[in-house]
């Protein structure tokens, strides 16, 4: 999870607002581009597009200092939300949140909550979701670990942060008509994840999909 940024929004017209964060997220997961894009559209109406389990829907910011700040009032606002009954209760906690200092914020390459403080999807639903917007010029910046030259077109969409990553493909085949929706996630609380092997093995798959797809 990436807690730095490559997006200015000062000074912004709309239109900049509007397409170049999504750019950014799309090319080189720029999370914090992902948080504007979210308080950009409202939480409320991003929220009616993810399941009840990912309410309130969070921004990277929000996250990175739930999960890494490190003041003895961070952790005692980490232990509250964590005690939050229901989603109300949780939304009404994040003005708190808005007020860790950056300064408390300590990163490190250990898993952190990850079973407890993420965006949670499955696979199914990841591609379902990346299958619908396959079409969108965002989506086709990146090709994730496929071979643009295999196919007619690439869809991706990846993300980690220590502990978690998933890649998800959707490949459109130039011999047909088909396509195929490939989305591979690894979770480990206890240990980093070797990126490049996990990588290695959605390429392989990938691989094996191209060559028979004839």
């Amino acid at each position: 999870m990436c807690f730095g940024s490559q997006i200015q929004l000062a000074n912004s017209i709309e239109r900049r607002l509007e397409m170049t964060p999504g750019v950014a997220q799309q090319a080189r997961s720029d999370n914090t581009a992902a948080d504007h894009l979210l308080f950009y559209c409202g939480r409320d109406s991003v929220e009616k597009y993810v399941p009840e389990r990912d309410r309130p829907y969070l921004s990277t910011l929000e996250i990175v200092k739930l999960k890494y700040g490190m003041s003895a009032e961070d952790s005692a606002l980490r232990r509250k939300y964590f005690a939050a009954k229901d989603a109300q209760e949780k939304r009404a906690i994040l003005a708190d949140v808005d007020s860790v200092a950056k300064s408390d914020i300590e990163l490190t390459g250990e898993p952190k909550d990850i079973n407890s403080l993420e965006w949670f999807y499955t696979t199914d639903e990841l591609c379902d979701l990346t299958d619908q917007v396959r079409n969108e010029p965002a989506m086709q910046i990146n090709p994730g670990v496929a071979d643009p030259g295999e196919w007619k077109t690439v869809a991706y969409k990846g993300g980690s942060e220590p502990g978690v990553i998933n890649m998800t493909h959707v490949l459109v085949s130039k011999n047909m008509s088909d396509s195929y929706t490939i989305s591979v996630t690894e979770n480990d609380p206890a240990q980093e994840i070797d990126e490049d092997a996990f990588a290695s093995v959605v390429e392989r798959f990938i691989g094996l999909i191209h060559s028979n797809d004839k």
